[in-house]
């Protein structure tokens, strides 16, 4: 199955909270928030404009970066964890 996305499908699948990934080297991870693009790579995170965004990457594919839903933390549970952990 071919995951890719176009520029605008990636847009889409971006403001209804999926994290996607270029297809490069580096580690590059996307993801919507507060009418912003973060933007996550290897070594740097800043946040850009989503007409930012079309331009940069017009020509770009992207790929789902974690098809699971975020995950709630459970704080009593990590925190018996770490404790274990710690020891």
């Amino acid at each position: 199955m071919n995951d890719n996305l176009d520029l605008y499908n990636a847009l889409k699948q971006l403001k209804v909270g999926m994290r996607l990934r270029l297809d490069a080297k580096t580690q590059t991870i996307f993801v919507y928030h507060q009418e912003k693009i973060d933007v996550h790579t290897d070594h740097a995170h800043f946040v850009m404009s989503e007409e930012d965004f079309i331009v940069l990457y017009q020509d770009a594919s992207f790929y789902p970066y974690s098809k699971k839903p975020s995950i709630e933390i459970e704080v009593d549970k990590d925190e018996v964890y770490y404790t274990q952990w710690k020891k």
